[in-house]
């Protein structure tokens, strides 16, 4: 795999641009490093819950449980797998769209439908809190 890797990176470089150059050792390490990223990309984060998204953007979901249980029905293994590449670990849409064999167009479809989603559910938990505040109040 780490060849076939090199060899394309001989005719089509990725990892640098215009006149800046990389090592070979440099190379291996970056490929290493992607090439065992995707591994666990690819066996773990299609499976990500958006509690799971949240806890590695560092965000306290104390007391939000039940809501993002019902984020998990509404979003897609996909749009959850773009949601924490590009939010939880930082990517680039173009880094987000390599990893996943897709183009940065479907990587930023898929980013907008989830983030639709979010908003969709923010919508009807903020209709909600005032629909009991108004109850509460009269």
């Amino acid at each position: 795999m780490m060849v076939e890797r090199l060899r394309k990176e001989v005719s089509k470089p990725t990892f640098y641009d215009g006149m800046e150059r990389s090592s070979v050792q440099t190379c291996i390490v970056v490929l290493t490093r992607e090439v065992t990223m995707n591994y666990v990309r690819n066996a773990h984060y299609w499976r990500s819950t958006v509690a799971d998204l949240f806890l590695a953007m560092n965000v306290d979901i104390s007391g939000a449980e039940d809501h993002l249980r019902c984020l998990d029905e509404r979003l897609t293994p996909s749009q959850k797998c773009v949601l924490r590449l590009l939010y939880g670990e930082g990517c680039t849409l173009a880094q987000a769209a390599g990893m996943l064999g897709v183009s940065q167009d479907e990587v930023r479809t898929l980013q907008w439908q989830a983030m639709e989603a979010f908003h969709a559910e923010w919508l009807s938990l903020r209709l909600a809190m005032d629909a009991r505040r108004t109850g509460a109040a009269s």
